[in-house]
């Protein structure tokens, strides 16, 4: 059926490279950006969250962020050519906003609630943040399950750029006496990184492990 594999001798790395360049494909069936739109239970593009809670989000104050939806997580592509280890462990990056001209930054936003740390007292609004740049590292094991391969996705790794106030904006309207002063210090490096965790922390979770899992095996049986 492939020219390319009869001449290799490892089947399951012509098959990996072979899938990350239809994921890559806008005409494919199987372009990367599509899967992930087409993904239930739970959506990604939007994906919505309940709540973060975040201590020291500014100094003196933490912050509470709820109903949020996020946007912009479909706009996803393969970075460079996969690897595939001796054990059957792909290894690869991706990278998000690259894949589509729009939309040009993941999007979050939701309510927010600031409480003093001393007294308790609350400013509550709106939040926002934009994250314009993205690099994934991803681990995968591939099994055989009778006929078919069986894809775990074993890690998502969001990498932290050396600049996040370079790549990433955040914004809150609780006061218009207190907006600028705390949009200030909450867009400093050290405050952005604890939202970025955030983000990390639903592209880790067991759900989305779970759901990533069966969108690659799908989709590299549908190439197989």
């Amino acid at each position: 059926m492939f020219p390319e594999a009869r001449a290799s001798s490892d089947l399951l790395k012509f098959l990996v490279q072979l899938l990350s360049r239809k994921l890559n494909d806008s005409s494919s069936a199987l372009f990367l950006p599509n899967l992930i739109k087409g993904q239930r239970n739970p959506t990604y593009d939007p994906y919505h969250v309940d709540r973060w809670s975040i201590p020291g989000i500014i100094d003196g104050m933490s912050g509470t962020f709820t109903d949020l939806a996020i946007t912009g997580i479909s706009n996803a592509g393969v970075k460079g050519e996969p690897t595939v280890d001796d054990d059957n462990v792909i290894s690869g990056s991706g990278v998000f906003l690259q894949a589509l001209k729009e939309p040009k930054s993941i999007h979050v936003e939701g309510n927010a609630s600031l409480i003093q740390d001393d007294d308790g007292q609350r400013l509550n609004g709106t939040f926002t943040a934009d994250i314009y740049e993205a690099t994934v590292q991803v681990k995968v094991q591939l099994s055989a399950n009778g006929d078919k391969i069986q894809a775990s996705v074993q890690q998502i790794a969001l990498q932290k750029p050396d600049n996040l106030t370079g790549v990433m904006k955040v914004a809150v309207k609780v006061d218009p006496n207190y907006d600028e002063f705390l949009n200030d210090r909450i867009n400093q490096p050290s405050k952005l990184e604890l939202i970025y965790q955030k983000l990390q922390g639903e592209l880790s979770s067991t759900t989305t492990l779970k759901s990533f899992s069966d969108l690659i095996t799908k989709a590299i049986n549908n190439v197989a």
